[in-house]
């Protein structure tokens, strides 16, 4: 696996997850926080989590199973998730 970011850094991992959902999803940048719970503030259902993964996957140049999100409720959860995924990879991890 090949870490897109220079240093892998959890807020380098929520702000390309906020980014994408910004772009995918036109929400404004401002409603995309941590704590933004992903079905009932922004709206997102089972399908958008699975294309927003994929997105976010190719993006950070990660390769892991979509069973990881299934139990994630918050932006929050999800950048926990991926920041935990990729920084097990020792490519990823920054000094």
């Amino acid at each position: 696996m090949k870490c897109s970011f220079m240093a892998l850094t959890r807020e380098n991992v929520f702000t390309q997850v906020r980014d994408t959902i910004v772009e995918m999803f036109g929400l404004p940048i401002e409603q995309v926080t941590e704590a933004s719970r992903i079905r009932d503030d922004l709206d997102l259902d089972s399908i958008d989590m699975t294309d927003l993964t994929i997105r976010v996957k190719a993006a950070l140049g990660g390769q892991f199973s979509q069973r990881y999100f299934n139990n994630v409720s918050t932006i929050g959860d999800v950048v926990d998730a991926l920041y935990a995924l990729l920084t097990d990879n020792k490519e990823c991890k920054s000094g």
